[in-house]
């Protein structure tokens, strides 16, 4: 598996460019600036995306069952 990069998100152009254009992940770092960073919640993405369809380990969940079991997590029974 490849490495994720940790990139400076002080220019939103060059990630939307470089990341998501190109599919590639990445870690952003100095974002505060961003709407995303006031928007973006757990609960944004329940409401927004419930029935969007992910996998999650070897499982397929709604995105707002995902989030469920997320919060739901301990470290002792920690989410997929």
């Amino acid at each position: 598996m490849a490495a994720v990069a940790t990139i400076d998100g002080e220019n939103p152009g060059d990630f939307y460019d470089q990341h998501v254009l190109g599919s590639r992940p990445a870690v952003v770092r100095n974002a505060t600036r961003w709407p995303a960073f006031g928007k973006w919640s757990l609960d944004f993405f329940r409401t927004q995306f419930a029935d969007h369809k992910i996998k999650a380990g070897n499982r397929d969940f709604r995105m707002a069952d995902f989030i469920d079991t997320i919060e739901r997590s301990t470290p002792e029974d920690p989410a997929p």
